[in-house]
């Protein structure tokens, strides 16, 4: 039974740490990454960081969530955001 993007998102902010994934409206927790590619994923993501401006981009490392079109989510191994200024002066 298919679920739905609702209860996929009710269940990844209720447990955020085990990294779940909604993929073809199935829930999966993240597949797990070898020590070598969390490591090199891990080093990339602290480069990358350190080469562009902090008040403009934030680099993440198996944080960010990712919606897809079609529907799917995903939790990327790095993933660089644009940081857009809120009004009340804080970053989103």
């Amino acid at each position: 039974m298919p679920v739905s993007e609702r209860t996929y998102r009710e269940l990844a902010e209720e447990d955020f740490e085990s990294g779940w994934e909604l993929v073809c409206g199935e829930l999966r927790r993240k597949p797990a990454m070898t020590m070598a590619h969390n490591t090199l994923a891990s080093v990339l993501t602290f480069e990358l960081q350190r080469q562009l401006p902090l008040d403009d981009y934030r680099c993440s490392h198996n944080q960010a969530r990712l919606r897809v079109p079609g529907g799917s989510h995903y939790v990327p191994d790095v993933v660089v955001i644009l940081a857009l200024p809120r009004s009340d002066g804080h970053i989103s």
